[in-house]
């Protein structure tokens, strides 16, 4: 690689009619490459955009037989700045593109947030968008329940077969490292083999088959209430993922938190009016 920066530091093309005796593809370590290829002849061209080189092109082999030579060169090198732009281009409008489609998700997550009364009823939907946002197959919540423990219910999971509430127990050693503890987010491509991985979180994404993830804390008012991930995309996961996680994260969990008082509040509401009738009948 580095005797090909040197390279381009001084060439717009460069080329060989013969890559078995090349010193340039020997040095390269593309002998192999163009051994296996049955490669004989081979010129590349850098793509230039801007006075910054954004790759190379090449060709090989001419179809009559002939030798490359500095003509061919020459159309390779017009050929290149051209395509550098061309692909430029292509590449902001596909730009604009995933824009657009991760505005119009975040709209409707938004909606979905806004209208929720019951959580579990709003779940699907709610991790259906950020899947589509974040391009990954799975997303899930994880919640603290009454007791501290933080639960992982089969409603609050998308894009993963997942029969049985997973439970971490507040009182287990790796408890306060857990993003909702810690607040602080996991980016993780080998899940079941990452050192940082506690225990519990470990033996619970094996449950639900997570390879891959990324999880961020739902925060309400500096208060932890659980946390949202994602996971198993074919692409891996880094830290260019984690400010869009962030921000539907800080959108749905006011909603989140909003939802399970209501819930929490009904129960109150019916438990008491149970309490009520039983001592009306108790008394009549």
């Amino acid at each position: 690689e580095s005797v090909f920066r040197a390279l381009w530091q001084d060439e717009d093309n460069w080329y060989t009619n013969n890559t078995q005796t090349s010193a340039l593809i020997i040095a390269t370590g593309l002998e192999e490459v163009t051994d296996r290829a049955t490669i004989q002849r081979v010129m590349y061209a850098k793509l230039t955009l801007r006075g910054e080189m954004t790759g190379v092109i090449q060709i090989a082999d001419p179809a009559n037989g002939r030798d490359f030579d500095d003509g061919d060169g020459r159309l390779l090198t017009i050929f290149a700045t051209q395509a550098a732009t061309i692909l430029e281009n292509a590449r902001l409008f596909r730009e604009v593109q995933r824009q657009s489609q991760r505005s119009e998700v975040m709209r409707r997550l938004a909606e979905v947030a806004g209208a929720m009364t019951l959580l579990d009823e709003s779940a699907q939907e709610l991790l259906k968008a950020v899947t589509e946002v974040t391009g990954s197959p799975v997303a899930f919540l994880s919640l603290l329940d009454a007791a501290g423990n933080l639960i992982t219910l089969p409603k609050r999971v998308y894009g993963s077969e997942m029969t049985e509430p997973t439970i971490q127990n507040a009182y287990s050693p790796g408890f306060p490292l857990t993003v909702t503890i810690s607040k602080r987010p996991y980016i993780g491509n080998d899940v079941l083999h990452d050192p940082m991985v506690t225990d519990e979180y470990r033996r619970n994404s094996e449950l639900t088959n997570l390879r891959s993830a990324v999880v961020v804390p739902l925060i309400v008012n500096e208060r932890s209430i659980g946390e949202l991930g994602v996971a198993n995309r074919v692409r891996p996961y880094d830290k260019s993922d984690l400010p869009i996680l962030r921000t539907i994260a800080a959108q749905i969990a006011p909603a989140i938190d909003r939802a399970l008082l209501y819930e929490s509040t009904s129960q109150n509401l019916a438990r008491r009016l149970e309490e009520i009738d039983a001592v009306s009948r108790v008394s009549n």
